[in-house]
């Protein structure tokens, strides 16, 4: 009970902070009236408010080690699962996909709901997780992170990647290697692709890990949350067109629930590069 109060204390906090210093209102504005013209200031506003009022629930969760999620059952056969009046449940067509990830492959998540929660759940149903990651400074904060926030029983779940061929050396161990892959690549080696029919660069690492390894699986995963219900929904993509997959299964989750994907804050569109004005 200690936990929900605190955690509803801090994500008011944030919330209130984000809402104080208008954070990143001119990107999220200028991204929704591009890729949908026809919505008016007032409805993108109202995007924008729940938009801040998710983030910062997601960031009181994760800034508090996502608790509940280190909680749940390793086998998925014991689903659903609650806790504190909260059911975890893995929905049933992913079930097949856990087999399989525990053979390793890729993964490619977005920033879309209580995205950073995905890495302790998988680990807790023994999926060999390395999860790529920047860097963030001071160094202590940084081991902060990776050996308290994302870890599980004191296992960091987190990979910082040096050199490509790590990534590789990853696969062929038989490791899930995940990249969050709804980012800005801004370096000229970026795959340029179509997300919301809108150009976008894209990392070039999935491409590079199919050209030496064809038969490697490539899976996305999100996490839904309706009223006290939270599913884990597992998902392998068609290999022959990557990004064309991930972004069309973004794009529905994103028409179902438009301020759950936090990308909205990103410099995410080439179109809007230079165009952050409120509409």
């Amino acid at each position: 009970m200690k936990l929900f109060i605190f955690q509803k204390i801090l994500s008011k906090a944030i919330q209130t902070a984000l809402l104080i210093f208008h954070w990143k209102k001119k990107i999220v504005f200028a991204n929704l009236h591009y890729v949908f013209p026809e919505y008016s200031k007032h409805k993108i506003n109202q995007v924008y408010q729940e938009l801040l009022f998710k983030i910062s629930k997601t960031a009181a969760e994760f800034l508090l080690g996502n608790q509940l999620y280190r909680k749940l059952p390793e086998k998925f056969e014991n689903y659903p699962f609650n806790i504190s009046n909260i059911q975890f449940d893995i929905h049933e067509d992913s079930k097949k996909c856990i087999e399989k990830m525990k053979r390793g492959g890729l993964l490619l998540t977005a920033h879309f709901g209580n995205y950073e929660a995905i890495g302790p759940w998988l680990c807790k149903l023994g999926i060999p997780l390395q999860a790529s990651y920047a860097k963030i400074k001071p160094n202590f904060l940084n081991q902060f992170v990776e050996k308290k926030l994302r870890a599980v029983n004191g296992k960091s779940y987190t990979t910082f990647v040096k050199n490509p061929k790590q990534i590789l050396k990853l696969i062929s161990e038989k490791k899930l290697f995940c990249l969050v892959a709804d980012q800005d690549y801004r370096k000229k080696s970026g795959v340029q692709e179509l997300f919301f029919n809108k150009e976008v660069s894209c990392n070039p690492i999935p491409n590079f890990i199919f050209r030496h390894y064809p038969n490697t699986p490539i899976f996305t995963c999100w996490i839904e949350e309706k009223n006290h219900l939270r599913t884990l929904y597992i998902k392998e993509l068609e290999t022959s067109a990557i990004y064309k997959s991930f972004h069309n299964n973004l794009e529905e989750l994103i028409h179902s629930q438009l301020s759950g994907w936090y990308g909205w804050t990103h410099r995410r569109f080439i179109g809007t590069q230079n165009k952050y004005t409120i509409y």
